[in-house]
């Protein structure tokens, strides 16, 4: 997958590689990638406990559907 950085205009091929997590505090992670160019941080989505407890058990609707609530979609 190829998006484009909105900050240097550069095409960015996204790897799982690239994918960061970071611990927030209170049990919640960011999940983010930064373009390799200029460094811009563009955040996936921000996952709680109970997300990563539904994410393991392979509940993909419900994941997203949580997902969207805690990233306020």
């Amino acid at each position: 997958m190829q998006l484009e950085c909105k900050k240097c205009k550069s095409e960015i091929p996204i790897t799982n590689e690239m994918i960061k997590r970071k611990y927030l505090g209170a049990m919640y992670d960011e999940i983010y990638y930064k373009c390799p160019v200029c460094n811009k941080k563009y955040i996936v989505a921000i996952e709680n406990t109970k997300a990563r407890k539904l994410k393991k058990q392979g509940n993909k609707k419900e994941y997203k559907n949580l997902l969207d609530k805690i990233n306020g979609k």
